[in-house]
């Protein structure tokens, strides 16, 4: 079994860091290749012969289990990076943005909700819970992915213009937002409506969030001891194997109490943040981030991806992925437009801040394979919210061309931070 998990593991990284390169040269993000790259292997192109003799059934838990390492350490990574202080920059502007960027989507998501439960009533063989499968509909659709839009803002040269910093904040914002609102579903979903088990879960959930504060603390102040007494980085000797010890025991003990492991590593991530200097954050994240994007993180899409068969998509499937993007890019693009105007954006700023509030992509689908996992959906769901979060995080570059033309009389694509300038004069 050893050699057919190595052979599979080789499969997947050639597979992925082709489709990757492919996308990366067309101006899209290479995650998204990754993805596509997945359901490649999958019954949709590959067909069920093909994926059940490459993945068979036996090594399929060994890739989720190196999968979820990564997605770990991923997660852990993105809270380390999450700097939700910027939101401070333009506090009524971000908190408007955020607000109606998350309220409009999901207000728009309940009443499809209400119409996909209608032919998604059971997933894996058990009925799902109607709350939490409305309440996870509408988070999936109100989700921005901040590492994909940092990418962008970088490529585009936005990351130090107004606008760009604003749409990082509301991002940064959203992405808090959408985590806690997905800890709450998945609390409804574990208790079955018993409210004596949601107590308990909250209550062992406020324990771990105390022990990831108390671990986090311990790390920083042990970093700024030996930062102190030694040099030559000896220091970074502790910090590495200490934050992942420490990052997969917090992993641990969120799954333990029924939230997803996700969590645990995130919030250790956002809580390091706040306890470890920012040399030490830069150095740790230069470490872990390279390996757990080129090898691990792929391992962990390739699951998913064997379970998307677009092939058996009906007429039924493809009105309701139409109406999931409706609703998803109105939702999103003219919650951020409206509120930009309001907040005095100029119309050009504000359907820039709404192309990129819509911008999903791996932070979606990491919540998508989470509510999955947690039975929240079934498979064909979870196939059209898949689509969906690839076309709209596909959408995002050349949405942002449009957006961002030159003024009537000049053709052809403008850097971002120059007609921003321009316009702010």
């Amino acid at each position: 079994m050893l050699q057919h998990t190595f052979l599979a593991i080789v499969v997947i990284l050639l597979v992925a860091r082709c489709a990757g390169l492919v996308f990366s040269r067309i101006g899209q993000p290479q995650v998204i290749g990754e993805i596509i790259g997945g359901i490649i292997l999958g019954p949709t192109v590959a067909g069920s012969a093909l994926g059940h003799s490459l993945f068979p059934a036996d090594i399929r838990p060994s890739l989720s289990v190196v999968g979820q390492f990564g997605l770990a350490l991923y997660m852990f990574t993105v809270g380390l990076r999450l700097n939700v202080r910027t939101a401070r920059a333009n506090p009524r502007m971000v908190s408007l943005i955020s607000l109606a960027s998350i309220a409009v989507p999901f207000a728009l998501a309940l009443p499809l909700a209400a119409f996909l439960i209608t032919h998604h009533r059971i997933a894996d063989g058990h009925p799902v819970d109607t709350t939490a499968f409305v309440l996870f509909v509408g988070t999936s659709l109100s989700i921005t992915a901040f590492p994909v839009l940092a990418r962008i803002l970088e490529e585009r040269r936005m990351q130090d213009t107004e606008l760009g910093a604003i749409a990082t904040a509301c991002a940064a914002v959203q992405d808090v937002a959408g985590w806690c609102m997905l800890a709450v579903i998945l609390v409804i979903a574990s208790a079955h409506g018993n409210v004596g088990d949601v107590a308990r879960i909250a209550l062992e959930s406020v324990g771990c969030v105390a022990g990831i504060f108390i671990l986090a603390r311990l790390i920083g102040t042990a970093d700024r001891h030996l930062g102190a007494n030694r040099s030559g980085g000896a220091e970074d000797g502790f910090l590495l194997p200490a934050a992942i010890v420490c990052l997969l025991a917090c992993a641990g003990a969120t799954e333990a109490v029924g939230l997803h492991a996700v969590f645990g590593a995130f919030v250790f991530g956002i809580v390091m943040r706040r306890y470890v200097a920012a040399a030490s954050r830069e150095r740790l994240s230069a470490r872990i981030t390279p390996i757990t994007r080129s090898t691990l993180l792929p391992i962990y899409f390739i699951i998913p991806g064997l379970s998307v068969n677009l092939r058996t998509l009906d007429t039924r499937d493809v009105v309701e992925i139409g109406l999931i993007l409706l609703v998803a890019c109105v939702g999103k693009i003219g919650g951020a437009f409206v509120s930009g105007r309001l907040s005095g954006l100029s119309s050009r700023q504000a359907s820039v801040m709404g192309v990129l509030m819509n911008t999903r992509g791996l932070v979606e689908l990491v919540v998508l394979q989470v509510g999955l996992s947690a039975g929240i959906i079934d498979v064909r769901l979870f196939s059209e919210l898949v689509l969906m979060a690839i076309v709209t995080t596909l959408m995002t570059q050349p949405l942002l061309t449009l957006a961002m033309r030159a003024r009537a009389g000049v053709r052809g694509e403008v850097e971002v931070g120059t007609l921003l300038a321009l316009e702010s004069r």
